[in-house]
């Protein structure tokens, strides 16, 4: 049997082979520090457990909107506003995913053509690396050593006429480094001068120490055009494996998306 060409680029999950190498040794009797993926180690909440199953008893069980329910990105359009301070149209400029993979995975295949080179701020998770080359896309990396510090010069060395996107991880998988506010303004400032996309994924920006601010690339104005925001509720919200993502864009990247 021949497979599409592209599998021959795209690689396995490392952490998900290596969870499922945890679960073997765990059913075996052995103790065992699980330290493979970011699991939260506390259960959902139990009001979010009770609202889904009353939701289920109701009868919410039908087809949505293919963009989420416009009542859940209502909600992310609010909390982005209380956050960010930034006004998203929960109509138009918010979709939501099975997991944020899926959106990293939607976004790449709207914004990358075969080609094209993607700049990717390591080390990372895994996933960025993936979806990446299943645009077809080249991955080329800037090193951000164990802080996850953004050294300018490397990243500016890095930008060829190629460079179609900038992938970010703040907070960081899996260092646990943030990027300060001049380093993400950077970062702002070099994709509104070359044109290019930014795939900002933030997961973790509420899991930081008390005193650590995690900024947030939706807040520079001058590529709210350009960038995607990728986020979800499995950190945060302890929902693993509810597959609750969503991304904010500009409403053409949306659309192209969905």
């Amino acid at each position: 049997m021949k497979l599409a060409d592209r599998m021959k680029i795209i690689k396995p999950s490392g952490t998900i082979a290596m969870a499922e190498k945890a679960r073997e040794i765990a059913r075996s009797g052995k103790k065992l520090f699980n330290l493979d993926v970011g699991e939260p180690d506390f259960d959902t909440p139990e009001h979010i457990k009770e609202a889904a199953v009353k939701a289920l008893m109701e009868g919410f069980t039908h087809y949505t909107s293919s963009l989420g329910m416009i009542e859940l990105r209502r909600a992310i359009a609010e909390h982005l506003m209380e956050r960010r301070r930034v006004e998203i149209n929960p109509d138009r400029e918010i979709i939501v995913t099975p997991g944020a993979k899926h959106a990293i995975y939607c976004a790449c295949l709207a914004t990358l053509n075969p080609g094209d080179e993607a700049i990717i701020l390591t080390p990372t998770w895994p996933t960025h690396f993936t979806c990446v080359e299943a645009a077809e896309a080249k991955v080329v990396e800037v090193p951000c050593g164990e802080t996850y510090s953004l050294d300018e010069e490397e990243l500016k060395g890095k930008l060829t006429d190629k460079t179609r996107m900038i992938v970010l991880n703040s907070p960081n998988n899996p260092t646990g480094g943030v990027l300060d506010a001049e380093d993400l303004k950077v970062i702002a400032d070099l994709a509104s001068e070359r044109g290019i996309f930014v795939l900002s994924d933030e997961i973790y920006d509420e899991i930081v120490y008390d005193g650590v601010e995690a900024g947030s690339m939706i807040s520079f104005e001058n590529i709210r055009d350009r960038v995607i925001l990728i986020n979800g509720f499995s950190k945060t919200y302890a929902m693993t494996g509810w597959r609750l993502g969503y991304a904010v864009a500009d409403k053409n990247i949306i659309e192209a998306m969905n």
